[in-house]
């Protein structure tokens, strides 16, 4: 019913629908927090699904780069509750996975 236009699509699984909305609230409260000078919620029940949730949109901001078929990005949010995720471009598109590749072209920290 509701689309995910930030990752670019225009219509979107009621399940991304939710994480999308999760990652509102989650901004939302760690401005009020900021605001209110209270300890963030930066734990790795909390940030995780967050920032898996955006960089689902990742493909789509890459859409009109150019890159040779196959070339790998890793991306890194290098602290302990972060993760490594991998942009990968297809024939197609970009895909985003949680799949490590040895072949990385460039790495974003």
């Amino acid at each position: 019913m509701f689309s995910v236009a930030w990752a670019g699509e225009q219509i979107s699984k009621n399940w991304f629908h939710v994480a999308r909305e999760y990652t509102e609230k989650w901004h939302h409260q760690q401005q009020i927090r900021k605001a209110t000078d209270k300890p963030g919620i930066l734990t790795k029940e909390l940030f995780y699904p967050f920032i898996d949730t955006l960089l689902l949109g990742l493909p789509y901001a890459y859409r009109n780069t150019f890159a040779a078929t196959g070339t790998i990005i890793q991306v890194d949010i290098s602290s302990e509750i972060g993760g490594s995720w991998f942009l990968e471009k297809t024939q197609t598109a970009w895909k985003i996975s949680h799949h490590s590749y040895d072949n990385i072209k460039a790495r974003l920290v």
